[in-house]
């Protein structure tokens, strides 16, 4: 009798298993699918997006067998699913997503929706809740800064963070980064150049708009620091389209705009950087040796590089083969 029930127990047993394997082995994907898995969904937004995007085949029993193999709690993450995959599959992929990571790339030259916009397509943080904590004080001044200069507080690089993680864990991790690049022999430099780390910033700030030569940055700040020196306006075009808040080439009519950034109106540095400052145009700060030059303009050959000049009138002779060579430039378009 004993032996009878134990065989039937095995046979059941097998049974189950069989029943079992057929449902998890069974193809569930109907179509190749990619899609971004947010923080806030639940099992029921990830199995309605599954049979939206991928053709799930019975959710209800997606969400079964979820629940049952230890995946009730929905992780953020970046999903890729082909066709034919089967449930067993589908659940092991989720789960081993928990702990799946993205490169947040920082660039030189990012404004604030570009930055905001970077961070929110590889982790855990709004576009809007992002600007809105670089536009808040109270959060900024925990890192020194306040919304005038919360560029000053990261550097350019590709950074490696877990999907899920929050604004505060972003931040914590660009404050590491900035305090290791802002080291005792980078604000040594600064002060033996008369300058405190955010001017540094901010003067690099403006190179990094002028030029996309990063051999030109030494050049160009050097230039910048030469009319701090004797009092004379920066007159630096990118503050002006940073004061107008488009880009572009700057007319007369331009520099009235009224505007603490406005270079041309205003003695000294603005109240803070126009960017996020490329690293190159930091160090050309830092390592300023000093020339002569007062000016610079785009050279006529359209190269990307300047003609830099210590008088006003080799200034604007170098300024008038320019306006020559753009005006052909544009009667040849024509």
């Amino acid at each position: 009798m004993l032996k009878k029930f134990i065989r039937i127990l095995l046979a059941v047993g097998f049974g189950i298993s069989a029943w079992m394997y057929a449902q998890l082995k069974t193809s569930v994907i109907e179509k190749n699918a990619a899609f971004r898995v947010r923080g806030d969904w639940t099992l029921d937004s990830l199995a309605n997006h599954l049979e939206s995007k991928a053709q799930l085949e019975d959710k209800a029993n997606f969400k079964i067998w979820a629940e049952r193999l230890g995946y009730s709690q929905v992780n953020p993450c970046f999903v890729e699913v082909k066709k034919g995959k089967d449930l067993w599959g589908l659940i092991k992929y989720l789960k081993a997503n928990r702990y799946q990571t993205r490169n947040v790339v920082i660039n030189p030259e990012y404004n604030l929706e570009q930055l905001a916009k970077s961070v929110s397509s590889k982790i855990e943080v709004g576009v809007d809740e992002f600007k809105s904590a670089m536009q808040n004080d109270l959060v900024l001044s925990a890192f020194g800064i306040d919304r005038y200069n919360w560029q000053s507080l990261f550097i350019p690089n590709s950074y490696e963070f877990y999907v899920k993680s929050d604004l505060s864990i972003f931040l914590e991790k660009m404050k590491a980064a900035h305090d290791k690049f802002w080291n005792e022999e980078r604000l040594s430099k600064a002060q033996a150049q008369g300058f405190s780390k955010l001017e540094v910033v901010s003067i690099a700030s403006i190179a990094t708009k002028e030029s996309h030569k990063t051999d030109e940055f030494e050049s160009i700040v050097g230039v910048y620091i030469n009319r701090l020196r004797i009092g004379m306006p920066l007159g630096a075009d990118p503050t002006i389209n940073f004061a107008k808040g488009k880009s572009g080439r700057v007319f007369k009519s331009d520099l009235r705009v009224d505007s603490r950034y406005n270079t041309y109106k205003n003695v000294g540095l603005p109240p803070g950087p126009i960017c996020i400052p490329h690293p190159q145009a930091i160090e050309a700060v830092l390592n300023y040796v000093k020339h002569n030059y007062l000016y610079f303009c785009a050279k006529d050959d359209f190269s990307g590089y300047h003609n830099f000049a210590k008088s006003y009138g080799e200034h604007l002779r170098n300024a008038s083969k320019w306006r020559k060579a753009l005006n052909k430039l544009n009667r040849e378009k024509r």
